[in-house]
């Protein structure tokens, strides 16, 4: 479950997870994939409706954020 938080006045939800290389994710709404968001592809981590699985390059523990009030949503992987 993701969390609502605000930084510099820009609204995201985020979450604090465990994640392996090779594990792959997106985000969704109403935990219904009808509504699902990916990586856009163009390296600069966009997120595109029905978009590609982000994909985790290492293990770790990760504060994954998902900022939906850009013009263009975007996403963050945070190594913690």
């Amino acid at each position: 479950m993701m969390e609502l938080s605000t930084e510099e006045g820009m609204d995201y939800l985020y979450a604090i997870v465990n994640l392996a290389a090779g594990d792959e994710f997106k985000f969704r709404a109403d935990a219904d994939w009808a509504i699902n968001f990916g990586d856009a592809g163009a390296g600069d981590n966009t997120l595109n409706p029905g978009g590609d699985n982000i994909k985790v390059a290492e293990d770790g523990t990760y504060e994954v954020r998902f900022y939906f009030c850009a013009e263009k949503p975007y996403y963050s992987l945070i190594k913690l």
